[in-house]
């Protein structure tokens, strides 16, 4: 039996200082153990920078099958990081002050179990953990720019037409879920349109949509 792990990190929109999120997946043979994503850092801090975010996935994976005592079986662990995968194999020093702690970690962890590989592989052999990456980094977004959109005055919202608002200065589409500001183009530009992500005007006229309603 081999245990196979995959492991990724993202940090956008700039690295660094962006938004790190990590994610991972355990398979038993081709049985699913366990997946995880989220945060891998403070955001925009200065320790939120890609190589943290590999590295985070990687740690995380590790302490699960250590928590859960599958330790000895053999264990491969598969990223698409070549910088960080050279680094856990030996073949390159690690000279960041952010990723020598990890660095460190990760050796403490390995000493549980029987015996490991890193492996690295190419990013689309890795899409089912970036996808994970990719969802903790929506979802941050998402509770975000809801929490300010909280914090947007209703003397800033204006109902133009059923379904449209001039929200900040800025055009809402509620039906089409588009909206004119600079964040929304470059948040969904991002991501190619594979997903529309609401910007924090978006749902300032939602929420104020709902609370017109509620009042009828």
């Amino acid at each position: 039996m081999v245990i196979r792990v995959f492991f990724d990190g993202l940090c956008k929109p700039r690295n660094k200082r962006g938004i790190a999120t990590y994610s991972f997946l355990i398979y038993e043979d081709n049985k699913l153990l366990a997946k995880d994503w989220g945060l891998a850092a403070e955001p925009n801090s200065d320790n939120a920078t890609i190589h943290t975010a590999e590295y985070v996935g990687m740690l995380k994976a590790l302490e699960w099958l250590v928590e859960h005592n599958i330790t000895s079986e053999h264990v491969q662990i598969y990223g698409d990081n070549v910088g960080v995968i050279k680094q856990l194999k030996g073949e390159l020093g690690v000279s960041s002050k952010r990723l020598k702690p990890l660095y460190r970690r990760t050796q403490k962890l390995l000493t549980n179990f029987k015996s490991y590989d890193f492996v690295w592989i190419p990013k689309y052999a890795n899409e089912e953990a970036a996808e994970l990456s990719r969802r903790a980094y929506v979802e941050y977004i998402i509770k975000r720019n809801k929490e300010l959109a909280e914090n947007i005055s209703p003397l800033k919202i204006n109902p133009i037409r059923p379904g449209i608002y001039i929200v900040e200065g800025y055009q809402v589409n509620l039906t089409q879920l588009t909206c004119t500001c600079k964040f929304y183009k470059n948040i969904n530009r991002m991501f190619k349109g594979n997903i529309k992500i609401p910007c924090k005007h978006i749902y300032a006229a939602q929420f104020f949509e709902e609370k017109r309603k509620k009042a009828k």
